[in-house]
């Protein structure tokens, strides 16, 4: 195109060429991104990690404060979750229905830029509006920003939104924009496909494990175990804030061990998970050998032998003139010709 309209010499057609790296935001503002810009799950990830770790830690010192991170992090998932469900906030906007619905839904972050966008309405004015069978179409814009003029498409056959600030694509919660629409046709709910389930209080309701037991069974085991460790985190932390509420929960915790121990069984070879029922069972794992030459026998009947004369006992034959002979040596004695049989003698250190 620059070739056949002749601007290889524009200097503005230069210029922006050169800014081609963040053309980026413009192809990709309709795709789900959840908010998160190139390098900010980065840099947020280094600087919690250099809380922790220092370069001359060595590498038991490295897993160990890792493993404080981890655990940093869950601390702070837990904080914001017992905020999001024990806490109200305050509604302060003209459009009380949607706030409150909004705050009821959403957790506590994400409720927070929803009310932002809630409180933009006061400043949105709708231009025009139109309809084409079951679509209306709506074109409004900022207080003092003629300039800048944004479209809202509204199906009323499924309830669908569009916008063409695709906040809600990128973002994955309602602009303002589609707000001021809400209040324009005097809607005082939030349409169910408008919100987006990782964004609300329950979005963990619904964890599901989908492995099936006969193909893996240890893997399926871990994931529910940590599944129900995670699950059992907050029952734990609330449990323990008074005496009541813990002798409450240790009591039922105490109850259902009981009842799974008498519908489960325990001791198969393979270790592995078994059905009672429609309940799984797990055996014990499957004892590794270790490495090296396995433990030989030594009883009597077939105990350890001189390679060279193949008689029981170790080392060279000893005589009964040997020195530092044992207890049930084993001698050869030659007397002459006569060669006498293997005859265990009792020569301790008496003679």
């Amino acid at each position: 195109m620059v070739h056949s309209f002749g601007l290889e010499d524009n200097d503005w057609i230069a210029s922006t060429y050169e800014k081609k790296e963040q053309w980026m935001h413009a192809y990709l503002c309709d795709k789900f991104c959840a908010g998160l810009r190139t390098t900010s799950k980065c840099e947020g990830i280094d600087s919690s990690l250099k809380k922790f770790i220092k370069s001359e830690n060595c590498l038991l010192e490295l897993v160990e404060n890792l493993d404080r991170v981890v655990k940093d992090y869950r601390n702070n998932e837990f904080i914001v979750d017992y905020k999001s469900l024990y806490t109200d906030p305050v509604l302060m906007t003209g459009l009380e229905s949607l706030e409150r619905l909004a705050s009821k839904l959403y957790t506590r972050k994400i409720f927070f830029e929803v009310k932002e966008q809630i409180e933009s309405v006061g400043g949105m004015i709708v231009l025009y509006k139109d309809r084409f069978g079951s679509i209306e179409k709506f074109m409004l814009r900022k207080f003092r920003k003629p300039h800048r003029v944004y479209v809202v498409l509204y199906d009323k056959s499924s309830d669908k939104f569009e916008c063409s600030c695709k906040l809600l694509n990128s973002v994955g919660i309602l602009c303002g924009h589609i707000f001021c629409i809400l209040k324009e046709l005097d809607i005082e709910e939030l349409p169910n496909r408008l919100v987006l389930k990782r964004w609300c209080k329950d979005a963990k309701s619904d964890i599901i494990s989908t492995i099936e037991v006969q193909s893996d069974l240890d893997r399926a085991f871990r994931i529910r175990y940590g599944v129900l460790w995670a699950a059992c985190l907050k029952m734990c932390f609330l449990a323990a804030q008074g005496s009541e509420t813990y002798e409450k929960v240790v009591n039922i915790v105490a109850k259902m061990s009981n009842e799974l121990e008498s519908m489960c069984y325990i001791g198969d070879k393979g270790g592995h998970a078994h059905l009672v029922g429609n309940d799984i069972d797990f055996g014990n794992p499957h004892i590794i050998r270790s490495k090296g030459a396995p433990r030989g026998n030594t009883n009597a009947k077939n105990g350890r032998r001189c390679r060279r004369n193949q008689f029981l006992g170790r080392g060279e034959p000893r005589t009964v003139a040997g020195k530092g002979a044992g207890i049930h040596s084993i001698c050869k004695i030659n007397v002459g010709l006569l060669d006498m049989k293997y005859v265990p003698l009792s020569c301790g250190p008496f003679g």
